[in-house]
């Protein structure tokens, strides 16, 4: 068994940056002896919040479960409007949102027209950006979620940093196709750009792949879903004890993470399959 590695694999500059902010609040907040909490995930892995939990990390999900004067890290998919004031109130604010979403959300905020956000229902990120566009209109998850839309009337659309690539070709191709006026702001983040071209590349020749990350990482699960698309079978795992034993029989195997898995991480499930493979 072969295993080629992505050129384009594990963090992004965004989930980088947040974590560093988060290490670094999480030890002041010690210091000081505060509350120190994380306000939702502070990415999509469950091994990395798990290791802020050993700072005595609090996990809020609401403005309301967080004590008095702590440092509270807002996550890298970003808060919307009245969460950020409403945790402004509660506590000191440590603001780790990818710079990506802040200038998205920035672009709704500005928007003169109705705004359509490009992204999957109930995402942190997705429901961030509807949180700071007063003039919101709808979420588009596919091409089919356009029906009934006002042709009479324009709009711009914001697209979700880690969305499928192929369902918003499929989405533009649709307005292109029957003439709406909606202009779109942004596309996909370029480190996710970046990481499935280096899919497509290992496609060439590899008729497996092994993707880590979250099952709840966006990027992570279409990373694996660009893999099957290519043809090839596709392992998504989140640590070296869920790699599925049926991989040694492929003679060669892609293997790449989703940009909020660290290489502590994807370096110990490459070690596991090589000892698989020897």
């Amino acid at each position: 068994m072969e295993i080629e590695i992505a050129s384009a694999l594990g963090l992004c500059g965004g989930v980088e940056n947040a974590l560093n902010l988060a290490e670094s609040a999480a030890l002041r907040a010690r210091d000081e002896k505060r509350p120190f909490v994380l306000y939702g995930h502070i990415v999509h892995n469950r091994q990395i919040v798990d290791s802020f939990m050993g700072y005595g990390a609090i996990v809020a999900s609401s403005p309301s479960e967080i004590p008095p004067s702590s440092i509270v890290v807002i996550r890298a998919h970003g808060v919307t409007d009245s969460e950020r004031e409403e945790i402004g109130k509660r506590g000191e604010i440590v603001d780790a949102t990818c710079p990506v979403v802040l200038k998205n959300q920035d672009r709704g905020r500005k928007s003169e027209k109705k705004v359509l956000i490009i992204g999957y229902e109930g995402h942190s990120e997705t429901r961030s950006l509807r949180g700071a566009c007063p003039l919101f209109e709808r979420i588009v998850s596919r091409r089919e979620d356009l029906d009934g839309l006002d042709r009479s009337k324009s709009y711009c659309a914001i697209v979700q940093t880690t969305f499928s690539s192929s369902i918003l070709s499929e989405i533009e191709e649709r307005i292109a196709g029957e003439g709406w006026d909606i202009e779109l702001l942004n596309g996909i983040c370029p480190s996710s750009t970046l990481r499935r071209r280096a899919v497509e590349e290992l496609s060439r020749s590899a008729k497996a792949l092994v993707v880590v990350g979250d099952e709840k990482s966006a990027n992570s699960k279409e990373l694996a879903q660009l893999g099957r698309e290519m043809g090839m079978d596709s392992f998504l795992v989140d640590s070296a004890d869920k790699i599925p034993p049926e991989v040694v029989r492929y003679e060669k195997i892609g293997f790449t993470a989703g940009a909020s898995v660290g290489p502590r991480q994807y370096v110990e499930v490459i070690d596991a399959l090589r000892r698989m493979r020897d």
